[in-house]
């Protein structure tokens, strides 16, 4: 099967998955209260709040044990159907309902699989470029919001429920814990079938090279070849899996042929698989004879080597030699440590630390403090705690709200929830189309804008509106649209920029950090907006209170809300001349040679 089609599979596999993901919280959630409160559980107000807790919590504790195993294992795919396999016992034990303590039990179990969330958002961040990136997390993200707005119609269905399953009896409350399970095992069917463990961006550079045949016109290179005269013949090179063939260059050619020189290529095809299977000792005279390559060659091939054979970013590498490149590296930095003028095969020796005990995005070795501590990862952590915070806490808000102040039933606020999941989805779409248009932290940048404004206007005009004031239907849909406007901006954005601005090689761990982040949040905006409920004026003021400080944060920190190059600190003084260019030329348009966006 082509790569192509089994990225394609992959990403209909991972929307399934949060989509149904998604469902299974908008199902349960409004007849839980109604499944403990009834006999024979009886259960008190306060342990809805436990169970609701309790399903968070647990995918709390496990989102860094599964982004590690990630990290270990770079495979998500045996991770995922494991992960399942705890949602398909915890909505049984759900369905089963012995007593309320076993209820709380179901979602403490259930709650284990969703874990793995953090491993998936790492798999997306490894198998994507920079710049797809924001629109592939907007899709698995726009996905659970379409599960959302399907959750209550299923209800409808669920409602109806009324029969005999084996020894067991099906009625309209434990009915969604059956569903649930059917849906599970659905999940596994189509992650096994359509789920794929994808390689690294970098080697899917080199796959669909090989499949696509890219470059294959060396024939009509050599007829080249033949008019310059006494060039050096093209140097091949076998690996177990691709077939190199590297066109070396002399640096000084006449003057009416200078036209016609070009960097180094590489040239992919696929290979038998009689050729597949050679010994691979080979690997070691590949890497002798790319190296010879690198001694004969003249110092423009460098980054043209290296960059096309080994798909790497190799653009931070200053050429200065012919076989050689300036780093600069504090003499204070662990690990490899080279000044002045290196090999490459000491250049080598850096990048293949990042990928051991090192980073790619700081030089040294990896260490909590340059990983999480970093202006820029503590604004967008920052970010997602408010975000989590503020928007659980208006969800948890609503539906009081429009009940004292519009008289809203339960279908007047599942309108209303439609309706705000049909902008969530519009408004997602426009996030995937203008990521490919601005930067993230643009885009971020209108999230708190929009969501701040919400915020506002809603402390303004609502702590003192009373039930038949006029106009206060459309006082709080402004609200409301403004809060969901922004939702999406935030949602999708944070995961993104996050993923860029932290290390490949710890992306699981990383991303299961975020989710405690985004976790505790989650857990402690419903219990602050609900126990401040009678007080709106400082319930909402705080939460525009933290928007104002996230706003001023990204302000002072917004140079550094950027992903960095890979190996940028060999570059360093090249990227102030750079900024010194930007700051005496306001006029020209900014570029970024040693970050993408």
């Amino acid at each position: 099967m082509k790569l192509k089609t089994k990225k394609l599979l992959t990403k209909i596999a991972t929307g399934i998955f949060f989509l149904f993901g998604s469902v299974e919280y908008a199902v349960i959630l409004p007849t839980m209260w109604l499944y403990i409160s009834n006999d024979p559980f009886d259960a008190e107000p306060y342990f809805l709040g436990l169970c609701l807790a309790a399903f968070s919590f647990t995918g709390l504790l496990t989102a860094p044990l599964f982004g590690l195993w990630y990290d270990k294992t770079n495979t998500t795919k045996m991770m995922i159907l494991f992960c399942n396999l705890w949602e398909i016992g915890g909505n049984f034990m759900y369905f089963l309902g012995i007593s309320k303590y076993f209820i709380l039990a179901s979602r403490l179990v259930a709650g284990v699989g969703t874990g793995c969330t953090s491993a998936i958002f790492a798999h997306i961040a490894k198998t994507t470029t920079e710049e797809e990136r924001t629109a592939a997390i907007t899709v698995a993200m726009a996905a659970r919001e379409i599960g959302l707005l399907l959750g209550p119609g299923l209800n409808v269905f669920l409602d109806g429920m009324d029969f005999q399953l084996g020894p067991w009896h099906v009625n309209k409350y434990n009915s969604a814990g059956i569903f649930m399970v059917v849906l599970w095992v659905f999940i596994q069917l189509v992650i096994i079938f359509m789920y794929f463990d994808l390689p690294p961006i970098e080697e899917q550079e080199k796959i669909l090279k090989a499949e696509e045949q890219i470059q294959t016109d060396y024939l009509e290179e050599s007829s080249e070849q033949s008019i310059v005269g006494d060039l050096p013949s093209p140097i091949s090179i076998q690996s177990p899996h691709l077939h190199f063939s590297i066109t070396n260059t002399p640096p000084h050619l006449p003057t009416y042929l200078s036209s016609s020189w070009q960097e180094p290529q590489v040239m992919c095809r696929s290979i038998s698989s009689r050729e597949r299977g050679k010994s691979m000792s080979d690997s070691h005279e590949n890497k002798r004879q790319v190296d010879d390559l690198a001694d004969q060659t003249s110092i423009h091939s460098c980054p043209g080597v290296y960059s096309s054979l080994e798909q790497e970013n190799y653009n931070s590498v200053n050429c200065t030699d012919e076989d050689t490149a300036v780093i600069q590296v504090s003499s204070s930095t662990e690990g490899p440590q080279y000044t002045g003028v290196i090999s490459q095969s000491e250049f080598e020796e850096i990048k293949k630390y990042s990928e051991t005990s090192g980073s790619d995005i700081y030089p040294g070795k990896w260490t909590f403090y340059k990983e999480y501590l970093r202006e820029e990862v503590i604004v967008l952590l920052t970010a997602q705690f408010f975000f989590s915070f503020n928007q659980t806490g208006l969800e948890a808000m609503i539906t009081p709200l429009t009940h004292n102040l519009l008289d809203f039933n339960g279908f007047q606020n599942s309108l209303l929830f439609c309706a705000t999941g049909v902008e969530v989805i519009a408004v997602y779409a426009l996030v995937h189309f203008m990521s490919r248009k601005f930067q993230d932290r643009t885009l971020l940048a209108i999230g708190v804008f929009l969501t701040l404004i919400s915020i506002t206007w809603t402390l303004v005009f609502i702590p003192d509106a009373h039930e038949g004031q006029p106009g206060l239907f459309a006082l709080m849909a402004v609200a409301v649209a403004f809060d969901v406007g922004g939702l999406p901006f935030f949602a999708a954005v944070v995961v993104s920029l996050y993923s860029k601005i932290i290390s490949d090689r710890t992306q699981g761990v990383s991303q299961g950090v975020r989710r405690i982040v985004d976790g505790t949040g989650t857990i402690l905006g419903p219990l602050w907006a609900s126990g401040a409920l009678h007080i709106l004026y400082v319930n909402f003021g705080v939460m525009d209170g933290l928007l104002g400080l996230l706003a001023l944060m990204m302000l002072l920190s917004w140079k550094r809300l950027r992903p960095p190059g890979k190996f940028w600190w060999v570059r360093l003084e090249d990227e102030e001349k750079e900024e010194e260019y930007q700051d005496d030329n306001p006029n020209v348009p900014e570029t970024e040679p040693l970050t993408s966006k």
